[in-house]
């Protein structure tokens, strides 16, 4: 059976649905399971897998701009790009945060061919050490 991916809208009091992930999106709450499991009495909308390419590549944007302001906030990436530090110190930052670009880019490419919501979520970056 294939997967399913539903937002949930919720009314004040209700509790969430069995199989939520606890993820809120676009106003509502992300319920998984296999098609034709959602249970009754809850207003929802089935996610399209482009809709689900999307946020899958949204939270892969998200993870790489994370691991490259924590090993290089802005104000380390404006010194060596204002030439402050030397190149024996910029060189190694800009080949580094170059090849978390190409791993994200590399992910989304992925994501753009995969043709099952299941195919998408099977897309995890392999994030390169410095």
């Amino acid at each position: 059976m294939a997967k399913e991916i539903r937002i949930v809208t919720l009314t004040p009091g209700q509790q969430v649905p069995a199989g939520s992930t606890g993820i809120g999106y676009d106003g509502g709450i992300m319920w998984e399971g296999e098609a034709g499991t959602f249970p009754a009495g809850y207003t929802s909308t089935v996610m399209s897998i482009a809709d689900y390419r999307t946020y899958k590549k949204d939270i892969i944007r998200e993870a790489a701009n994370e691991i490259i302001l924590t090993a290089y906030p802005l104000w380390y990436q404006s010194n060596v790009a204002l030439g402050v530090y030397a190149s024996t110190i910029g060189d190694p930052m800009k080949t580094h945060i170059t090849n978390i670009i190409e791993e994200s880019n590399d992910c989304e490419d992925d994501i753009d061919s995969a043709a099952t919501i299941e195919a998408v979520q099977a897309v995890t970056p392999t994030w390169p050490e410095e």
